[in-house]
């Protein structure tokens, strides 16, 4: 299985695909992409590939979500949920640390 496929933005369909009819892999890995543009998969199949609009934009705020115990989401893609939950978990992370809001 390969990993790190979102990092391909747009490109993503294309480098799994042809890593997986080479032989690299056999199972082309998106990770944050599937947070950012959950339907990416209909759209390969339905319109021939990602639509660069909905990828992932690899800013790591759902990283930082995942790692400090919040639910995984897209803060970028779906800011209704997920910026109060990454605000409220930034003001947390610096009054632990001591600094001001």
């Amino acid at each position: 299985m390969s990993t790190g496929l979102s990092w391909f933005s747009q490109f993503g369909a294309n480098v799994g695909a042809g890593g997986v009819e080479q032989g690299w892999f056999d199972i082309a890995g998106y990770g944050r992409q599937s947070f950012a543009y959950p339907d990416f998969a209909n759209d390969i199949l339905d319109k021939g590939g990602f639509q660069v609009n909905k990828c992932c934009v690899m800013c790591d705020k759902c990283f930082d979500l995942i790692s400090n115990g919040e639910r995984g989401g897209c803060v970028v893609r779906d800011s209704k949920v997920y910026v109060p939950h990454y605000t409220q978990m930034m003001k947390n992370i610096r009054k632990k640390r001591g600094e001001k809001a």
